[in-house]
């Protein structure tokens, strides 16, 4: 399946209601978004904890209240940011009723009241929650809910490669002048109970792990019906296997043209492609 990462390429920027509903209407079978909360306890729609990004602000969108936060329109639009709420009653009355909903949870702290929506919408079934934080998928497991789980992390083959990735990702931080703040943890996610919740709003997590996701966090994985994500490079055949023989599925992101999708779908057949380019996700 291909999937609309980020729900890009459909309106002038990502994540927009407009978007969506053109998405829908071109019967696409899956859609990725990324969830922040506001001060208030909204939950949003939007990749990064700040607005730079498709905003004309650069708050943390955890600072904010949701009454003002929907008065900052987008950059070169004049619609307000997208909630959960929202889209999940669009998904829900929309005639494509083929479309899977991939849920980015990049904080902790409100994974309930995203099952309440999630069963309010009718979109327990149509939903995998995707996760940097192996924590947030522990909450989300141990609801006991029917949700495929998906841990996103970048994979590694040692402890030299993991310092030189951490480097590199603050290197783009520093260059793109983005006020993002990552925190990247290192083979931490087998030891950690369900319940601390220690993850400050406003800051981006991310995870890196040495060959193969293992232990606690694989057999959970696995319950859910669930699946691994990593970047295609690092993803190949011995992966897939892998995983495949623990009853979890593969998928890959940032595969943007015809040409590497055709190439990589033949040598390496990952379950899910996540892909940023609009034209791609009806491509069969």
């Amino acid at each position: 399946m291909i999937i609309s990462h980020r729900l890009r390429g459909f309106d002038i920027h990502d994540a927009t209601l407009s978007g969506l509903q053109k998405a829908l209407n071109l019967g696409i079978l899956g859609i990725e978004t990324d969830t922040r909360q506001t001060q208030d306890g909204v939950i949003v729609l939007n990749h990064d904890a700040h607005l730079q990004e498709h905003f004309n602000s650069r708050e943390l969108i955890a600072n904010i209240h949701y009454d003002r936060l929907k008065t900052i329109p987008h950059k070169y639009k004049t619609s307000s940011i997208l909630t959960l709420s929202r889209l999940l009653l669009e998904m829900e009355e929309s005639p494509n009723k083929a479309c899977t909903l991939f849920l980015d949870v990049k904080e902790s702290g409100y994974e309930s009241e995203i099952v309440t929506l999630l069963d309010k919408h009718c979109m327990l079934n149509r939903t995998v929650i995707v996760s940097w934080l192996p924590e947030v998928l522990q909450k989300f497991h141990y609801f006991g809910t029917p949700l495929p789980l998906c841990f996103s992390h970048y994979k590694v083959t040692g402890a030299i490669s993991a310092r030189f990735l951490s480097g590199i990702v603050l290197v783009k931080e520093i260059l793109s002048g983005k006020p993002k703040i990552t925190n990247i943890a290192y083979e931490k996610y087998n030891d950690i109970p369900h319940y601390i919740n220690n993850f400050s709003p406003g800051m981006d997590y991310e995870h890196i792990v040495k060959n193969y996701v293992a232990g606690k966090l694989l057999d959970m994985l696995a319950e859910s019906g669930g699946m691994v994500c990593s970047h295609f490079n690092s993803i190949n055949n011995a992966d897939v296997a892998y995983y495949g023989s623990h009853g979890i599925k593969t998928m890959v992101y940032s595969i943007d043209n015809i040409v590497l999708l055709q190439n990589y779908t033949e040598t390496v057949r990952p379950d899910f492609i996540l892909t940023n380019n609009a034209d791609l996700c009806s491509y069969s």
